[in-house]
């Protein structure tokens, strides 16, 4: 591994979430074959575990809460912090999500948390921006990817996840958003350079040479002008959609008789929604594209946000 990859590989570890364990205890998943959609999808498609026939949304909601620190404050303003420190960043980082009662209605911000969460933990790409810290106001509304992840493999390879997260009562209408959002953020688009311009002025990663930064900027930027001749980078579009499901009621007033046939029933929505994914993204004529879908279902998407912004306004 030269240098430049191997500085970028140490980095990288420091900026892993500390709940890994926590969430991938917390999650399930199922199995669908997406090679006969005719284009290059891949996914994971997740749900919480039970418990007495119902999600385990608290402790979903627990995760997330004490993840916001890491989520929204740049490691550079985490390193060596002291309590006193950390717990006034905790503070502030609450205090960034937004606060108009009418847009936490609609907002994606607990979407791109667990877009965030899962891209780390799942896909095992940690972020190399973080957009939240450039918030001027809570309700600011941040353009370009809802999420910036590197993932290196092996010696002369990187895999980047340009993020989109969605959080809609109907799955495919949070699919059909999903590709929406991706065909206004191509290469060359302004949120594309937006989001290239943020990494390179605001960086998680405390890189120490200019080789390694340079290296940096050029896997992320396809108009690199040929720095990366030994280097094989691979581009997806990591699209996290969160849903309401209402077989998850009907597994709780079963009183969770229900639980063990719902792997069956939740693989046969996940092929629902991978076709109708499928035919969105050739729509939008996207189908060069790669993608990783990341689903995860809901008794309640609403009660996930309403619940969610309560404990950011008890952690302000």
């Amino acid at each position: 591994m030269g240098v430049a990859m191997g500085e970028l590989e140490d980095e990288l570890q420091q900026l892993r979430t500390s709940r890994a364990d926590e969430l991938r205890g917390l999650l399930r998943e199922v199995e669908y074959d997406t090679r006969n959609l005719g284009l290059t999808i891949s996914g994971r498609f997740l749900y919480l575990d039970f418990e007495t026939g119902r999600p385990k949304l608290d402790e979903l909601l627990d995760l997330m809460e004490e993840s916001i620190l890491e989520y929204c404050i740049p490691w550079s303003k985490r390193a060596g912090a002291d309590a006193t420190r950390l717990a006034d960043l905790r503070r502030k980082a609450a205090g960034l999500f937004v606060q108009k009662q009418g847009a936490r209605q609609r907002s994606g911000e607990p979407a791109e948390l667990l877009l965030y969460l899962l891209t780390d933990v799942v896909l095992g790409a940690p972020k190399v921006a973080t957009k939240m810290w450039f918030k001027m106001h809570p309700n600011m509304v941040i353009h370009g990817a809802d999420g910036i992840h590197l993932r290196l493999d092996g010696a002369s390879g990187a895999e980047v996840y340009w993020g989109e997260a969605k959080l809609y009562g109907r799955l495919e209408a949070a699919m059909k958003s999903i590709a929406e959002s991706i065909s206004t953020s191509l290469p060359g688009a302004a949120g594309r350079i937006r989001d290239i311009d943020i990494v390179r002025d605001n960086c998680e990663l405390e890189l120490s040479s200019s080789e390694a930064r340079e290296h940096l900027m050029a896997v992320l930027d396809p108009y690199d002008d040929g720095q990366l001749r030994d280097t094989t980078v691979v581009e997806h579009r990591a699209c996290f959609a969160g849903f309401d499901y209402p077989h998850l009621r009907e597994v709780a007033a079963s009183g969770g008789r229900l639980v063990d046939g719902f792997a069956g029933r939740y693989s046969a929505r996940v092929a629902e929604a991978c076709n109708a994914f499928a035919l969105e993204a050739v729509g939008k004529g996207l189908g060069q594209l790669s993608f990783v879908l990341l689903l995860l279902p809901f008794e309640s998407v609403a009660e996930l946000r309403t619940r969610f912004f309560e404990r950011m306004d008890q952690s302000r």
